[in-house]
């Protein structure tokens, strides 16, 4: 379970986020939804401790991250996997090692080992024969399936998804969402998804957060947003022209 506590961030004079309080349950998938600049990837990056609050806690099972040490914050990360937006994969190195890269910086393991474990992950996304390849070659959904399967290589009890469908067509968009329900019933994971894409959203989710200038303003089921009684919940409902799972194809 990962808690935020009346979280407080700005950045000069632009108050980010204003005293959000948030507890992402363990084995769910909440969407994160909101306009542009409302704090959304913020929120995430305070979840890795990339960026600290100005005032307010983050809790993982418990414990203040801010107090970890080195090594501490070094275990707590391996228990996340985070896909970017770009899937932000190294250019200079093939796919394969691509994946590999976690397992060598953290994991002392045989070439044998480590040749197993990314067969198995990129087979999990449905790519058995693209470890040679370099990143150029790639679609933007293969990139994102190599982000993925580079994310879920330690087995990361919570992944973090960075508007993992933009840029891509519908019918990648909708593989990308099956991935990530996917990892879900497998694996148990938690899933922290920003995202825009509303198709992907009421596919994917357990639970929405809508979050409008720095501040929490729904909490709940996503069928929930369409029957809110809130005007900016149904002016942002009405303005994302929200499709339901079945209108996917």
């Amino acid at each position: 379970m990962i808690e935020l506590i009346r979280v407080f961030k700005r950045f000069g004079s632009l108050q980010v986020l204003n005293g959000v309080s948030l507890t992402f349950r363990k084995g769910e998938n909440t969407v994160i939804l909101g306009k542009s600049g409302t704090g959304k990837s913020v929120l995430l990056k305070h979840v890795v401790r990339i960026l600290e609050p100005d005032s307010g806690t983050v809790l993982a099972d418990g414990r203040d991250i801010s107090q970890f040490s080195d090594s501490e914050l070094m275990e707590y990360r391996k228990t996340l996997g985070f896909l970017f937006q770009g899937a932000a994969l190294y250019d200079s190195l093939s796919v394969f090692e691509n994946v590999a890269f976690p397992l060598r910086r953290h994991l002392k393991l045989t070439e044998t080992q480590i040749t197993d474990r990314v067969t198995e992950a990129l087979s999990w996304v449905s790519l058995p024969d693209a470890g040679s390849k370099m990143p150029s070659e790639l679609s933007g959904g293969m990139r994102k399936r190599v982000g993925l399967a580079r994310s879920l290589i330690l087995n990361p009890a919570v992944m973090l998804y960075d508007e993992p469908t933009t840029g891509l067509d519908p019918i990648t968009s909708n593989e990308i969402s099956d991935l990530i329900l996917k990892l879900q019933k497998q694996f148990g994971t938690t899933g922290l998804i920003v995202t825009h894409d509303m198709p992907c959203a009421f596919k994917v989710a357990d639970r929405a957060v809508l979050l409008s200038e720095g501040n929490l303003l729904y909490d709940g089921e996503i069928t929930g947003l369409e029957k809110s009684v809130d005007p900016l919940v149904h002016h942002f409902y009405q303005t994302s022209v929200a499709k339901r799972p079945e209108q996917l194809s």
